[in-house]
């Protein structure tokens, strides 16, 4: 028996029974699970929901076979497979197929890449239109490696040889659904931890798109992620190479900092987290000290354990845990967090109060502003 899936490539969790996994796309993450074996009856439910979700024959397995798929949306089909035949999952539309516009049913197909020509309707699976961008040369049209759209949902991987726009100080972004906001994502090529740096894709009057560069000029992987208006409004996101002729916008350091945390109305800790972001360079050496501070006047002070970071210009800490939970036993809030960091021998004190500075997007989190300012690039 096989199983059309979409799932997160690269990442989800090896089905207990035994199965070989070939990419049928590389665009939308469409994985074909073959090997799958010890079912009494070919009836099989597909549940797809937002976390883990379950694989499983509902009608009287012999050998129980489970496959956990890591997915992000609401959608629930029903796979008829008999043994001889292979039926991709309906979609929204009622089609058959893994997602619509992807058309392989067989264990051979090649991988393609975003290079490759989008679907004959110039929208990539699941009927989402194409992105396509120009550089130096002729427009580019870039499949989603990953999206969910409609209803429709794959997680995969960028491309390893993303198609290239040439070198050039901007790049032209065309999409044609309205009321959908992108962001640029850059990171050099040819290191083996990158730098990331994020900025906003700039819309004109006219609708026109336009990439302008970040960081200093020289050769990048760009991945756009583009999002739609409202709840539902969908996602994407496709990748591309630049050359970057000009000198671009230059990230501004960031530091957050988590130690306790609201665990349905009682000061808990999840743990201690520390993190310096977008620093002019790594630091050679990097030494961190907290103090936790009650609002009665009692305080904890503790000395996080260092963390091994991806990216140039990332410092962190983790733990211990132990600290985190002594602290949330200090008593009642608000709480004050201080924190000296000592980086190459310069030293960088910040203050902040818990739950007050509590970052949106981030909790139990909270910013941290150093002085003197953490060193940025110029």
């Amino acid at each position: 028996a096989a199983v059309h899936q979409v799932g997160r490539v690269g990442s989800s969790p090896t089905p207990r029974a035994s199965a070989s996994v070939e990419p049928v796309r590389n665009g939308p993450a469409l994985t074909l699970f073959r090997g799958l074996s010890g079912f009494a009856r070919p009836q099989l439910l597909f549940i797809r929901w937002a976390g883990w979700a379950r694989l499983r024959n509902w009608n009287g397995v012999r050998n129980v076979t489970t496959a956990m798929i890591h997915v992000r949306a609401l959608a629930i089909c029903a796979v008829l497979l008999p043994a001889s035949l292979l039926v991709g999952c309906a979609t929204d539309d009622g089609s058959s197929g893994a997602a619509s516009g992807a058309s392989s049913t067989t264990t051979t197909a090649a991988p393609t890449t975003s290079e490759d020509p989008v679907d004959p309707d110039g929208t990539t699976s699941g009927g989402l239109p194409a992105v396509t961008v120009t550089g130096a040369g002729a427009p580019i049209e870039l499949e989603a490696w990953t999206f969910c759209f409609e209803g429709l949902c794959a997680d995969g991987a960028p491309p390893t040889e993303p198609a290239d726009v040439g070198a050039t100080d901007a790049v032209r972004v065309e999409f044609p659904l309205d009321d959908w906001a992108f962001e640029a994502t850059f990171s050099a090529v040819g290191e083996t931890c990158p730098r990331q740096i994020t900025v906003p894709v700039s819309e004109g009057a006219d609708g026109d798109r336009t990439v302008e560069p970040a960081g200093h000029p020289g050769v990048y992987d760009v991945t756009l992620s583009g999002r739609g208006a409202g709840e539902g409004g969908g996602d994407l996101f496709v990748t591309f190479r630049w050359t970057t002729t000009a000198e671009g916008t230059l990230p501004v350091p960031a530091a957050r900092m988590a130690v306790l945390a609201d665990n349905e109305g009682v000061v808990d800790s999840y743990g201690v987290e520390l993190a310096l972001s977008d620093l002019a360079a790594t630091p050679s050496s990097a030494e961190a000290t907290v103090t936790v501070r009650s609002s009665e006047g009692r305080e904890h002070t503790f000395t996080p354990t260092p963390a091994e970071s991806c990216g140039a210009g990332t410092v962190s800490w983790n733990g211990p845990m132990e600290d985190g939970k002594t602290a949330s036993a200090l008593g009642t809030g608000p709480f004050t967090y201080e924190v000296i960091v000592v980086l190459d021998g310069v030293s960088h004190v910040a203050e902040a109060t818990w739950p007050d500075d509590v970052m949106a997007d981030n909790e139990p989190s909270v910013a941290l502003t150093f002085d003197p300012p953490l060193p940025a690039m110029d």
